[in-house]
């Protein structure tokens, strides 16, 4: 439990958009599932299966061959045998075997082809300034506040990452334009706080 654990009085969700990967695969015999969780036996690398494309063969046969679009990828998968994480007991997890490691998808002319995923946290909102004053654009006059947000210290959020919430007062959606993690003395993690900012319309 961290200092702030009993003070997350509010909710949030950080909405993160990461590149997509493709990992081509074979010798297939269980389908595997969009949605789950793909871990490399060997490597334990991991990546959340955004789609299934078979190429050739059949799972039946055990021959299914073709590729997984993953994003969420964490480590490096190789040539070894890859399966979702199907409860064994409640349903076969899907297998094949991998032919690593993955390949960063793009589109026609380069750009990187992303998933956006969201995750809800208990947090504590807090504004910590307001700075510019009144900035004049082109449409009209704005106010540019910055507030900083108080997470878990299980929380995924990275710069560039956006936050919403409903709480009012914070109703707004924010870019994460700073992240610091705070660590307790014996180097465990307590908490992550992430500076925002947020323009809105005087």
């Amino acid at each position: 439990m961290n200092s702030l654990d009993s003070g997350m009085i509010h909710s949030c969700q950080v909405l993160s958009a990461t590149q997509n990967h493709r990992l081509d695969f074979t010798s297939g015999s269980v389908a595997f599932t969009a949605g789950q969780i793909l871990t490399g036996s060997v490597s334990g690398a991991t990546g959340t299966i955004k789609s299934v494309v078979l190429s050739s063969g059949s799972w039946a046969s055990g021959n299914a061959a073709g590729y997984l679009i993953l994003y969420n990828v964490s480590g490096t998968f190789g040539n070894e045998t890859i399966h979702d994480d199907h409860d064994e007991g409640i349903e076969t997890p899907g297998s094949a075997t991998a032919s690593g490691p993955v390949i960063p998808q793009t589109n026609g002319v380069g750009t990187p082809q992303t998933t956006t995923s969201s995750i809800h946290y208990a947090c504590l909102f807090s504004s910590i300034s307001v700075s510019g004053g009144i900035q004049i654009f082109d449409s009209g006059k704005y106010i540019t506040a910055n507030d900083i947000v108080f997470l878990p210290d299980n929380a995924v959020v990275q710069e560039g990452d956006y936050v919403t919430s409903s709480e009012t007062g914070y109703n707004h959606t924010y870019r994460v334009e700073k992240v610091t993690t705070l660590y307790n003395k014996d180097g465990s993690i307590d908490h992550i706080e992430a500076q925002l900012k947020v323009v809105t319309k005087k």
